[in-house]
């Protein structure tokens, strides 16, 4: 199992409370903190996690509470959970334009999603660790066009991204959408409504999805070039994922 795939198996299997054996749960711990140790890039602020013998006594801690039959929201509150996700303020103001949409990607493939939806702090749990443990150059590439969105227009973006993300993230898992799609898309965002009725999203997913990105865009007013920016480098990004590809992000260099 690869450190950039194994760390998303461990953590559904430790909120959906499927680990019986302890070893099994430090294996678990073991992908995850290995992958916030390769991906953090300096934004985790805790010092404690990175010492072994702290470690240590702060995973012999969580296990013993897992095991006492913690929920997923208490889960998330203990000491080790919120170490992996503790980050700097760099990038808290513009979370609201990135990490929803991650966020809502991630627990839909978990077996209780509706379970661990329903709890705000998983949910704010998830979006600090995603802070800390996105690429770098992603971030910085969204806060240039973001940067100065005022923050009416940031809800809108955000909130219909968050609406749109899940059933794209769905149509991809059902192979209604792939790679050569979502590349269109970043095109075609760039146009103007092509649609006046909202297309079949079993008859032409990309059609669909094309419907649903310029309506957005054309919710931008003004701002409407940052929301093409961004929802295109959103798309392009997602066409490298290996839910996507089949292969690791370096090995699916994508072309618009």
């Amino acid at each position: 199992m690869s450190i950039t795939t194994g760390w998303f198996d461990s953590l559904q299997d430790i909120l959906s409370k499927s680990i019986d054996d302890e070893s099994k749960l430090r294996t678990a711990i073991g992908h995850i903190f290995s992958y916030v140790e390769l991906k953090h890039c300096g934004r985790c602020t805790s010092k404690k996690i990175f010492i072994e013998k702290e470690r240590e006594k702060i995973i012999a801690k969580f296990c013993t509470s897992y095991f006492k039959g913690i929920t997923p929201a208490e889960i998330c509150q203990t000491k080790l959970m919120r170490k992996f996700a503790k980050h700097n303020e760099d990038n808290a103001k513009h979370y609201d334009f990135i990490y929803p949409r991650i966020v809502n990607a991630q627990l839909d493939k978990f077996p209780n999603a509706t379970e661990l939806t329903s709890h705000p702090t998983v949910l704010s749990w998830m979006l600090d660790f995603n802070q800390t443990i996105l690429d770098p150059a992603t971030l910085e590439k969204q806060k240039k066009c973001l940067g100065d969105l005022p923050p009416e227009y940031a809800t809108i973006l955000t909130t219909e991204r968050a609406r749109v993300g899940p059933i794209l993230v769905k149509a991809i898992g059902d192979k209604l959408i792939g790679q050569e799609n979502l590349l269109n898309l970043v095109k075609r965002v760039s146009l103007p409504c092509e649609f006046e009725e909202e297309p079949s999203l079993t008859e032409s997913a990309e059609d669909y999805f094309a419907y649903h990105y310029q309506k957005i865009i054309a919710m931008g007013g003004p701002h409407a070039e940052a929301f093409k920016n961004s929802l295109a480098m959103g798309l392009e990004n997602l066409s490298r994922s290996p839910d996507v590809t089949g292969k690791a992000f370096s090995e699916a260099p994508a072309k618009v």
